[in-house]
């Protein structure tokens, strides 16, 4: 009962509790936090458990109601009890008839509960102002969380466009990496099979390389015998030619000579000519004074 989480109302009476049962329910009442109520009429409590029960609830901030009528309370644990209520703002009815407590004595615990209710009933309004400033503060609250909210709800529109937006084109950037790739991927086909062609094609001009350098040392050598041969004609042939040239100097100098001669005997000639000329024109006139 002392932890019991939920528990507002304990009642045992009629039974015989005595002052034992009573000091174990005043060690309960220091633990639990919940017992609004509880009830030992003619359940043989005496003194000792008054007052145990009295220790126990000067700090006990939960019981609002205790029943004690018709018990073993003498003066003496009465008004024990009832100095040690002086303590206590939180209980709000408690009954003692049926014992042998003087009656001024009653009247000090009507007026300590009479107290506990008066501060319980001007609680209330207070407790209610409260309530109405929470309120508000809480009205305020849910309105900033709402302005919070559609600021919250306009940003994630706009997320959720940015997103849209992104994805988007996301999607036609992928779209352009894969035909990008697809054409880098032929692309690159056809170098790896420009460059098997050009492999093999390289090797046939090794190969070919191969073959006319062993041709060309042959055509080489071949070549250097004729270029041999032909050097040495030439130097014949440049003989020949210092020789025939002395001969050519000797005919153009015969040959200026016979032009000389030749010349004259022209000029002679036309002498002879003009002169045959001469004699035909006078012939020519005598003949025709002939006749």
């Amino acid at each position: 009962v002392a932890t019991h989480p939920a528990l507002q109302h304990l009642n045992v009476s009629k039974n015989k509790v005595r002052d034992d049962g009573g000091c174990a329910i005043a060690g309960m009442l220091e633990m639990n936090k919940t017992l609004d109520t509880l009830e030992l009429t003619d359940a043989w409590v005496g003194d000792r458990g008054a007052i145990a029960i009295g220790v126990a609830l000067a700090n006990n901030t939960t019981l609002h109601h205790l029943h004690l009528d018709n018990n073993h309370i003498s003066e003496d644990g009465g008004s024990a009890l009832v100095a040690l209520l002086e303590r206590n703002n939180s209980l709000l009815h408690c009954s003692f008839k049926g014992n042998s407590i003087f009656h001024n004595t009653t009247m000090q615990l009507a007026k300590i509960v009479s107290r506990n209710q008066q501060a319980k009933e001007a609680e209330i309004p207070n407790q209610r102002r409260r309530q109405v400033v929470r309120l508000h503060y809480q009205l305020y609250k849910l309105d900033e969380a709402k302005s919070e909210f559609d600021v919250h709800r306009t940003k994630k529109n706009e997320i959720e466009r940015e997103r849209e937006r992104f994805d988007a084109q996301f999607r036609e950037e992928e779209l352009d990496f894969h035909k990008r790739r697809k054409e880098l991927e032929d692309a690159l086909r056809d170098q790896e099979a420009s460059c098997t062609s050009i492999d093999a094609q390289l090797r046939k001009l090794q190969d070919d390389f191969a073959r006319f350098t062993v041709t060309n040392e042959a055509d080489v050598q071949l070549l250097e015998d004729r270029l041999a041969a032909e050097t040495a004609e030439r130097k014949k042939a440049e003989a020949e030619f210092q020789r025939v040239q002395a001969q050519i100097k000797v005919v153009e100098g015969n040959r200026q000579e016979k032009i000389d001669e030749i010349l004259a005997k022209i000029e002679e000639a036309k002498e002879d000519r003009v002169k045959w000329s001469e004699q035909t024109a006078a012939l020519r006139k005598r003949g025709e004074e002939l006749q």
